[in-house]
């Protein structure tokens, strides 16, 4: 794999499989997002206050 760009998408890949292994492969029903009134916005694994990074 050759990367090249501002930033290194494979490496974020690989960092999301990772992520989502370590968290038991949770099902995509499992996740939610969240969208204040400043447009901002939150992705989070069971609730709310459980936020993905």
């Amino acid at each position: 794999m050759r990367q090249a760009g501002p930033r290194r998408l494979w490496d974020e890949i690989t960092a999301a499989r990772l992520w989502w292994e370590g968290a038991g492969r949770p099902d995509l029903t499992r996740f939610g997002v969240t969208v204040g009134s400043d447009g901002e916005q939150a992705i989070w694994l069971d609730a709310p206050g459980n936020a993905v990074s």
